[in-house]
């Protein structure tokens, strides 16, 4: 009996320095863990005399996934340009709303772009503007916005309105801390699979060592003459699904490979099917899936 576990997204080794990122929002999927409980739940089923002699191994694809750009997510600070009437009224609102957001609480949001917008549009402002010193042309553009909000009544000092600003700030990013770092490779990885997957022919980088693991595994079965049986997590489902429907029937070394047993954990494999997503989707060359 062989086990082979496919993984899901966003799965990365101790070596990687996105590992520590990951680690905490995908316990439980890692590997270690994971050979543990196949090893102490599925192996005394599978092989009851011999439960230590099941080979069990993965599919380690997370160092082929995305590598995203660990670019700066800080808002960048608001420098208008010196006068605001060398900008047209979207970009005058634009400057207006960027300039005054930090101000306004957020569920009053709708009500700035509406007045930003109002605002930059309004003959009698932009005259008032253009007869203001150039130090009070911006803050007469903020002051005619903060009026028609009716946030004219309190005027905090700068620094505590940069105090408030940072404190909103932090708040906010203690709540997006966790899947800031998440999401970027929980939908990296599964793009990076389907826009680079290959075809039957040509399969690329993902898929060949899904294959190489596939052949592995199925030789161990045929050398025991045992069945193979297939774990798969999440995407890893999908990995499986275009290996079996699509690659490994073009492949004739593996042409003869079934899995006695494919249990898809957390899959997507259905809704993926109806998107048409899958590669005999594509190529309209794939076969049913036979197990």
């Amino acid at each position: 009996m062989s086990i082979l576990y496919v993984h899901g997204v966003a799965i990365r080794e101790g070596d990687q320095p996105q590992w520590a990122t990951l680690k905490r929002l995908t316990h439980g999927a890692l590997w270690d863990e994971v050979r543990a409980a196949l090893q102490t739940h599925v192996a005394p089923s599978v092989n009851p005399a011999d439960p230590q002699g099941v080979n069990t191994d993965w599919v380690y694809w997370g160092d082929l996934g995305a590598s995203p750009a660990h670019a700066s997510h800080q808002q960048p600070e608001w420098f208008p340009p010196d006068h605001p009437l060398t900008l047209d009224a979207a970009a005058l609102a634009d400057a207006l709303e960027r300039g005054l957001r930090p101000e306004v609480p957020a569920d009053r949001w709708p009500d700035l772009v509406d007045v930003c917008w109002a605002v930059s549009q309004d003959a009698g402002v932009r005259a008032v503007i253009g007869n203001a010193p150039a130090a009070g042309r911006w803050p007469v553009a903020l002051s005619a916005v903060r009026a028609r909000l009716g946030l004219d009544g309190v005027h905090l000092p700068q620094r505590l309105r940069l105090r408030r600003r940072q404190d909103v700030r932090h708040a906010m990013q203690d709540l997006r801390r966790p899947l800031k770092g998440f999401i970027p490779y929980f939908v990296g990885d599964a793009l990076e699979y389907f826009t680079s997957r290959g075809n039957p022919q040509q399969p690329g980088l993902i898929a060949v060592r899904v294959l190489a693991a596939l052949k592995k595994s199925w030789q161990l079965s045929q050398e025991r003459s045992e069945p193979l049986v297939i774990v798969t997590h999440s995407m890893g489902g999908q990995l499986i699904y275009d290996a079996l429907t699509g690659f490994i029937p073009a492949d004739p070394e593996l042409s003869d490979l079934r899995a006695a047993v494919w249990c898809a954990a957390a899959s997507q494999v259905g809704p993926c099917k109806a998107l048409g997503l899958f590669l005999d989707d594509q190529t309209g060359n794939g076969v049913p899936l036979d197990a």
